[in-house]
């Protein structure tokens, strides 16, 4: 009987201890839902707060860089306007300074040199122009001659 009964309290001691071990496992897995759940909770409040931090500082550094960048182009923007105009003002100068000489070689070699053309074609012309008269002239007398000479010609063809 001994054994029975120690059978039968091993047997309600083991049952109690399953239905223990089954109570705590419950217990540990419901703790371990709610830890786990508590921690997701957090994790997102912290994920979140890390994201809207990190957006916040990249908002920052972004509107810090475009600053940095619209300075950077209006300084290069003022330097290359700069040596533009140095650039032009020299490029000016220079091209005065060759329309100076073109206007001082036009004015010292190149007119004069024209009016020496000029006037020898004009006096070329008006001699020209006498002797287009003087050979007219010519032609008519020639003319008029060949007239009287066929003329003479002729009444000396009759008289012989």
């Amino acid at each position: 009987m001994s054994n029975e009964l120690s059978n039968k309290t091993v047997t309600y001691l083991l049952g109690e201890i399953s239905g223990m071990l089954e109570n705590m496992q419950n217990s540990l897995h419901a703790e371990i839902a709610e830890t786990r759940d508590s921690l997701q909770s957090s994790l997102r409040a912290e994920i979140a707060e890390t994201r809207d931090s990190l957006q916040n500082s990249l908002r920052a550094e972004i509107a810090e860089t475009r600053e940095a960048l619209h300075a950077e182009i209006a300084e290069t923007r003022d330097s290359l306007q700069s040596s533009l105009r140095t650039e032009i003002a020299e490029t000016r100068d220079s091209l005065q300074s060759q329309l100076t000489q073109i206007n001082l070689t036009l004015e010292q070699n190149v007119v004069p040199r024209l009016n020496t053309i000029e006037s020898c074609y004009v006096s070329t012309y008006e001699r020209y122009s006498q002797g287009i008269n003087q050979l007219e002239s010519i032609q008519s007398d020639i003319l008029v001659m060949k007239d009287v000479i066929m003329k003479h010609s002729t009444q000396l063809a009759k008289i012989s």
